[in-house]
């Protein structure tokens, strides 16, 4: 397991070419970032992030901010609710078969199917959608090598 200051460092560098992107405030606006050290390990590297709400099989999975981050091992979906209420879904790469985005006007989404049924994380920011998107492509790629 890793520390929150190295996900803060990692994440520092990730957004380093954004600079619409402030990194203290992304952990402001989505206190699952403060947990995400939680569910990596030491040597494991996050390649991209996106917020939005989720679903699973077309139904809402918990109402509210979904943190989805990847890394070079694996797919995760963060909710931080209520005062000490965490949910997590945690995906190995392997087990994703596709991604397919859609930009619209409104509704930005993304789809991640694994076996058995399909995710859904959209109210994606469209800028943080190609971004992410253009990362979980990258890891899937290398994980298949």
């Amino acid at each position: 397991m890793t520390t929150l200051d190295h996900v803060k460092w990692q994440i520092k560098n990730l957004t380093a070419n954004r600079p619409a992107v402030n990194p203290t405030l992304l952990f402001q606006y989505c206190p699952a970032f403060n947990h995400v050290h939680q569910f990596i390990v030491e040597n494991e590297i996050i390649s991209g992030y996106c917020i939005g709400s989720l679903t699973r099989a077309g139904k809402q999975v918990k109402a509210g901010k979904w943190l989805a981050v990847c890394t070079n091992r694996q797919f995760i979906l963060l909710h931080k609710g209520l005062p000490g209420v965490l949910t997590h879904f945690e995906i190995p790469l392997e087990k994703i078969t596709s991604v397919t985005p859609t930009y619209s006007w409104l509704n930005n989404k993304i789809k991640i199917p694994e076996p058995g049924f399909e995710w859904e994380l959209y109210q994606v920011n469209k800028t943080d959608l190609k971004f992410f998107e253009e990362a979980l492509n990258i890891c899937l790629l290398n994980s298949r090598k």
